[in-house]
């Protein structure tokens, strides 16, 4: 099965109440997306390391902090 087959066969498949969610998503990838820089990238690639090993703060700790 080519992937155009598979995708009919799964937009076939969707229930009438997800029509309008799929709709969006396929017309918002006509649009031309730039790729991410390294910077990004490495920026991201940063913030899950930190989430992964615990530094993390709430949105009131951070004010609290910074005397928000």
């Amino acid at each position: 099965m080519s992937e155009r087959e598979r995708l009919h066969e799964l937009v076939e498949s969707l229930p009438e109440s997800r029509l309008q969610a799929a709709i969006a998503v396929l017309e918002h990838l006509d649009e031309d997306i730039k790729p991410l820089s390294e910077e990004e990238l490495a920026n991201i690639s940063a913030s899950l390391s930190d989430i992964a090993h615990g530094r993390v703060a709430s949105v009131e700790e951070y004010e609290r902090r910074r005397g928000l």
